[in-house]
């Protein structure tokens, strides 16, 4: 065992200065990293207030715009209904006095014209005369009024012809700038009238400052007018930017597009459906000292705050590290004096003995652990226990279930030679653990029980005692999920009812009796001692113990007692009356015995046997010539298994050695030599002490202990080193172990 230090030579409160260096620092950073959030949020939210603001004016902005371009559609529509209107439209030729009156309630309504900023005017698509409530004016002279080009025009006239409305762009000429709207429309006579609804744009549009932008969008080839008469739409938005925003609208009444010089809004216009209003803004670049001031001042509190904090939190920290060096300094069991560079060093060391010794429990509880509920639950099922060991078990383990009837039931995987074939070693632990898991979820739904692993494939169950059909049912369900999903093929064996404790034995020894025969069982999932059986006269005698007695003998590699059990087999089966079913039945039986043993060494059964075992046993013709058969192969088998452990242990040699060797300096224990090589724990320490005649602790330890004599006689090395540099963690633990081997002590032996 490992022991604690006693004096011990430090620093003084260098740990106590690493806590607050560290706490403080960690203060510096929270603080400049919330100062950082709190700045970064300022800024978002004043971002978003610009945004809201500039939203709401975009929406008040539309709602005016609609106002007036719904005032002057609505006239249009109106116009269409008036008489004048229509006659004016059916007129074959010039009826001055229909003009007249056309003309006349224009100009009725010249007021609501000028209130609203707008004019309007008529004409016949095959007509040069636009009647407008100032007076009548050819097309020519009108559309030069209102500032349009040629090509305008045309487009005029095409949409007439193409009978659909068309709207113009915004151009831009002095102070008379114009947004049209033409309206083709067919009266009642069934001709065709052309309204001319135009709106003044400084009327129409918003004001607007020199780093804002507004705008109109509308029609298919996104036609725009700006408020800014030196630039238009599009040297502000892309057509790529203004496309997306048109398809954002298609589906929100509302969009936006951020780019790197400005961020653009588009709102769909609720009077012509075609039609987008477009504003646009500088990004805003908000001073950087905005706020800055009091930004600065929590970041001072808060690091005063914070340094204070430290201070406080480094005292409370260190006081039980002082306390703990304390304890150890009272526990000591020695006086021999410790160089180190903080208190953590000293902790440090103290550490390691601890953990030394929890190592030493830890291996102890290893060797001995055993999963004391199922060792109980079996012995139970064995009838080994007495009835106060019984009780005290039930009580422990929460099984008052127990003192009722209950019914023993056996569970293990049927044609255990395939599973083992077809899935690996390393996977079949992992395997038995679901099954058994699922098992004692879903049958505990249905009745109380406890199961538990018996033995390799193989679960033990007892149950409470209820019907028996509703036992099987439940099995057969929860074995037939297992087959869907993992195809792996379960079947049970259930007793008949124990009314007491005592007799939960003889429950179990039905299902061993079931087992004895199981391959010459019918073919069901489940199977009670209420089946009809006649299995005494014809079938064979194969017993599950006898079979696990064979395996381990052979594993083991001892003949005498393989052939004594295999002999056994044969004399009870050669004395029976087998039919010829039964016969190859058991032949089949000792085949899978083989495989599962040929299994367990980790081996490939075409390597051991040239032929096929299991063609060349069933075409025997007399029961002397398949009991030779098997003889030949188990010893063949045997021969193998010896063999090959012979080989396997000399190939084991320098890697053992060349482990130690190489790590000798380490905490190293058996078990890092078993998780090494792969092997378990206790075939490593029986290997070793054949290899070397020593177990492997002793072996450790003189190798350590030989490597010390040679820096020793150095006399370059303190004692301290030496024992640092062999593998001891405790300088202690290395006098006491170099005394043992040497008689004498590091110190004398040095000088």
């Amino acid at each position: 065992m490992a022991y604690l230090y006693g004096r011990y030579t430090v620093k003084k409160k260098s740990l106590y200065q690493k806590i607050l260096l560290s706490l403080l620092l960690l203060i510096i950073m929270y603080t400049s990293l919330s100062v950082g959030i709190i700045f970064i949020k300022s800024k978002e939210l004043m971002n978003y207030r610009i945004d809201s603001t500039q939203q709401s004016f975009l929406e008040s902005s539309t709602k005016e715009m609609d106002t007036t371009l719904r005032i002057g559609v609505n006239l249009a529509n109106q116009l269409k209904l008036n008489s004048d209107v229509n006659d004016f439209a059916s007129m074959e030729e010039i009826d001055y006095y229909t003009i007249t009156r056309v003309y006349q309630s224009l100009q009725d309504l010249g007021t609501a014209f000028s209130d609203f900023k707008y004019t309007i005017g008529l004409s016949k698509p095959d007509h040069e005369l636009v009647i407008t409530p100032n007076g009548t004016t050819s097309k020519q002279s009108f559309f030069d009024s209102l500032d349009l080009d040629r090509e305008q025009m045309k487009q005029i006239a095409s949409a007439q012809e193409q009978d659909r409305n068309f709207q113009l762009n915004l151009q831009y000429y002095d102070s008379k700038q114009y947004f049209t709207i033409v309206m083709n429309e067919k009266m009642n006579s069934g001709e065709r009238i052309s309204f001319y609804i135009s709106y003044f744009k400084n009327s129409l549009l918003p004001n607007v400052t020199d780093e804002e932008g507004f705008g109109i969008v509308f029609g298919d080839e996104s036609v725009s007018m700006h408020a800014d008469e030196k630039e238009s739409v599009h040297d502000i938005i892309s057509l790529p930017v203004l496309k997306q925003l048109r398809e954002d609208s298609r589906f929100s009444d509302f969009s936006s597009i951020k780019t790197s010089d400005n961020t653009i809004y588009m709102k769909h216009s609720n009077v012509l459906h075609d039609l987008y209003y477009v504003y646009s803004s500088d990004n805003a670049v908000l001073p950087v000292n905005q706020g800055i001031n009091q930004i600065i001042w929590v970041g001072l509190i808060s690091l005063i705050l914070g340094g204070l904090l430290a201070f406080f939190a480094a005292n409370r920290t260190y006081r039980p590290v002082k306390k703990l060096i304390r304890v150890f300094k009272e526990n000591s069991v020695n006086d021999v004096e410790v160089q180190a560079g903080d208190e953590l060093k000293y902790l440090e060391e103290n550490y390691l003995a601890v953990k030394q010794n929890i190592h030493e429990l830890q291996r102890i509880v290893e060797e001995n652990n055993v999963p004391l509920k199922n060792d109980f639950l079996k012995k139970m099922m064995y009838g080994v226990l007495s009835k106060q060991a019984i009780e005290e078990g039930m009580e422990q383990y929460q099984l008052a279930f127990l003192n009722q009837p209950v019914r023993v039931a056996v569970i293990e995987f049927k044609d255990k030679f395939k599973v083992e074939k077809k899935i690996p070693s390393e996977t079949i632990h992992l395997l038995k653990t679901q099954v058994l898991k699922y098992l004692k979820t879903e049958l505990a739904i249905e009745f109380q029980l406890a199961i538990f692993e018996m033995d390799y494939l193989r679960f033990g169950t007892i149950i409470e005692n209820v019907e028996l059909e509703k036992v099987k049912k439940a099995l057969q369900s929860a074995f037939l999920t297992i087959e869907v999903y993992s195809d792996i093929t379960l079947i049970g064996f259930i007793g008949n009812v124990a009314e007491k404790q005592d007799s939960i034995k003889d429950s179990y020894a039905d299902c061993v009796k079931l087992l004895e025969y199981r391959y010459a069982l019918p073919e069901k999932s489940v199977v009670t001692m209420e089946d009809p059986l006649d299995i005494k006269e014809t079938s064979y005698y194969y017993p599950i113990e006898k079979e696990r007695e064979l395996i381990s003998y052979a594993v083991q590699g001892n003949k005498e007692k393989m052939l004594q059990t295999l002999d056994e087999l044969l004399h009870h089966n050669m004395n029976r009356q087998l039919t010829v079913n039964n016969q190859e039945q058991f032949t089949q039986a000792i085949v899978s015995t083989i495989h599962r043993i040929v299994f367990m060494i980790n081996e490939d059964v075409h390597k051991i046997f040239k032929d096929n075992i299991l063609l060349t046993l069933l075409m025997c013709e007399t029961p002397e010539q398949l009991a030779t058969y098997m003889r030949d192969y188990f010893m063949q088998l045997l021969e193998y298994i010896n063999q090959s452990k012979e080989e396997q242990d000399f190939a084991k040699k320098d890697e053992l050695l060349e482990f130690v060797h190489q790590h000798y300096q380490e905490e190293i224990s058996l078990q890092d030599l078993a998780g090494y090589l792969n092997l378990s724990t206790s075939y490593v320490s029986t290997l070793f002490k054949k290899i070397t005649g020593e177990n492997f602790k002793e072996y450790l330890n003189m190798y350590r202990i030989q490597v010390a004599k040679n820096l020793l006689k150095d006399k370059k090395y303190k004692i301290s080193e030496v024992a640092e540099s062999v593998g001891y963690t405790n300088i202690n633990s290395f006098i006491r172990i170099f005394k043992k081997y040497e008689g004498t002590s590091p110190g004398k032996y040095e000088s």
